[in-house]
């Protein structure tokens, strides 16, 4: 048969060869057509090209006839179906591979494309990479890996050195629990104000870690931070930003992983004056107190008059609290009132705050008002207006009118800090019109038609111990159903209060309204706070 009758088997033994991969034993190449003599399929079939001799270069075109044989009893075959496994870190895994028909192959189990252990069939095992026991071949060729680790993610093939070799894939993915390397490893950083800064938490495992950021007890300086990802980034640093910040990497295994840090911002004294004027009193004690805020440490020192003051037993520096810097008088002197200055120093700069010593008596503060019933004895007048109105106006005014025609007097009441006889008070009120917006204080009175009253109104004569005075005073004459605002000033010999906050009341008959209550407003001040009082109870 020559090459041409070759041509109308090929059908036929591609119909075997198509059953699974071939061996070929041999090939002959003539005028670049393959010419097969002998193959064997993985399906167990022979097919073998019967040749007049030997297959040479002179003959090797021929072939009589095709010979098919099934040796299905003793081909190779991997009886195991491929696995994909989803497994944790520290699992136990098997990778199945039932070899029948070994023979003289080996099996060899590849992962990542390398070799990592083989078998003979004498049993003999071969291990080519450094597992530490980890990777185990058993008696029937399936692969065990425990403890798994994270790096045995990936495909692990199974093969059997024939040829060509006969194989299964198996896949493992290893879900890993989330850990974190953090950046700088310290995770303590100083910082001066303005700098910037950055975090970074690093996360590793299987699926990728999600790394959120938070701020303990608060909430990122979101308009001067920037958090992407493993990072965060604050810039314009201020002593506000002093505190731990954490990471949080999460990916629904395990547990999560947090990374910790902590910014210190160092930053220029920062001196803040609770009370800009202290009221105090010839022979009592009195305290001056500034607040400050400094990282690194600090220096206080108080300057009066362009002289620093030193420490004595009258008048010393104490430490409050942490940072309330406290000048303490234990007897004030009349040459004491002034102004102090409060200096704060470290090795960034210094901050400055002032507060006054004050002799002058405190803004006076309304505590309650109330109004009396209408005084008609004393308003003949309007009642005769009243009656004319009435024949004047139509019966749906009547009501209103009637409630225009009384007068009646309000009652003030009154409380100041004064450490010293006081002389007198002044009180300005006015009538605020209906569409009028009240005063927000004295001196905006550009919109105002109707113009202050004023009455200057004696000081009851009080103990000289006595730091907190009280005052109740009658305003006769107001017509009812109208409203009013009002301010007060006190004076002494060390000259005028400043002016009270501006204070509303109405006159609507028999009402009152409690404003405040004194101990709310002086819950420092005591009777017994003053030196010259402790001298007089001892005589």
């Amino acid at each position: 048969m020559r090459l041409s009758t070759l041509e109308k088997y090929k059908t036929k033994v591609s119909f075997w060869t198509r059953l699974g991969k071939t061996t070929l034993l041999a090939i002959c190449y003539i005028f670049q057509v393959v010419f097969i003599t002998e193959l064997t399929t993985t399906e167990g079939v022979k097919v073998t090209c019967l040749t007049n001799g030997s297959v040479n270069l002179s003959n090797a075109g021929i072939c009589n006839s095709f010979k098919v044989d099934t040796i299905r009893s003793n081909y190779v075959q991997i009886h195991s179906a491929q696995l994909k496994l989803i497994v944790e870190k520290g699992d136990k895994v098997y990778l199945p591979c039932q070899v029948l028909n070994q023979g003289e192959s080996k099996v060899v189990w590849r992962r990542h494309g390398d070799d990592i252990t083989s078998r003979d069939n004498n049993n003999t095992t071969i291990v080519t990479m450094n597992l530490h026991k980890r990777i185990q071949i058993l008696a029937d060729f399936t692969l065990r890996i425990f403890p798994v680790t994270e790096e045995d993610n990936g495909f692990y093939e199974c093969v059997v050195t024939t040829y060509p070799p006969v194989t299964i894939i198996h896949h493992i993915q290893v879900l890993e629990p989330p850990s974190l390397s953090i950046e700088p490893t310290i995770g303590s950083i100083t910082v001066v104000e303005g700098d910037t800064v950055r975090l970074g938490c690093h996360p590793k495992g299987n699926p990728i870690p999600r790394v959120t950021w938070r701020k303990r007890m608060n909430l990122l300086p979101t308009h001067r931070s920037m958090a992407g990802g493993p990072f965060l980034t604050i810039y314009g640093l201020s002593p506000m930003d002093t505190g731990h910040y954490g990471c949080k990497a999460q990916n629904g295994i395990g547990r999560p992983a947090f990374g910790i840090f902590y910014i210190r911002v160092l930053y220029v004294p920062e001196v803040k004056i609770p009370n800009r004027i202290v009221h105090g009193g010839v022979n009592y004690r009195a305290e001056l107190i500034c607040i400050v805020h400094s990282d690194p440490l600090y220096d206080v020192q108080w300057i009066f008059k362009e002289k620093l003051l030193p420490n004595s037993k009258r008048i010393y520096m104490k430490t409050n609290n942490g940072d309330n810097e406290i000048l303490h008088f234990t007897k004030v002197y009349e040459e004491d009132f002034g102004l102090y200055m409060c200096t704060a120093n470290n090795s960034l700069g210094f901050g400055i705050g002032y507060v006054e010593l004050s002799g002058v008596p405190s803004s006076p503060v309304v505590t309650e008002w109330e109004t009396s019933s209408c005084d008609r004895n004393n308003d003949s007048k309007g009642q005769t207006k009243e009656r004319t109105k009435r024949r004047m106006c139509p019966r749906s005014r009547r009501q209103r009118t009637r409630n225009t025609t009384c007068t009646l007097h309000v009652t003030l009441h009154w409380a100041l800090e004064c450490y010293g006889s006081l002389i007198d008070y002044r009180l300005m009120f006015r009538r605020v019109r209906r569409n009028q917006n009240p005063s927000v204080n004295f001196r905006n009175n550009e919109d105002r038609v109707i113009s202050w009253t004023e009455i200057s109104i004696p000081a009851d004569p009080n103990p000289i111990f006595l730091s907190i005075h009280t005052k109740s005073f009658v305003i006769h004459g107001l017509r009812s159903y109208r409203n009013y605002e009002g301010g007060l000033t006190a004076r002494n010999k060390y000259g005028v209060s400043q002016i009270s906050s501006i204070f509303q009341f109405s006159t609507t008959p028999k009402t009152s309204n409690k404003l405040h209550d004194i101990d709310d407003l002086f819950p420092r001040i005591r009777p017994d706070d003053s030196v010259l009082n402790h001298e007089r109870l001892k005589n």
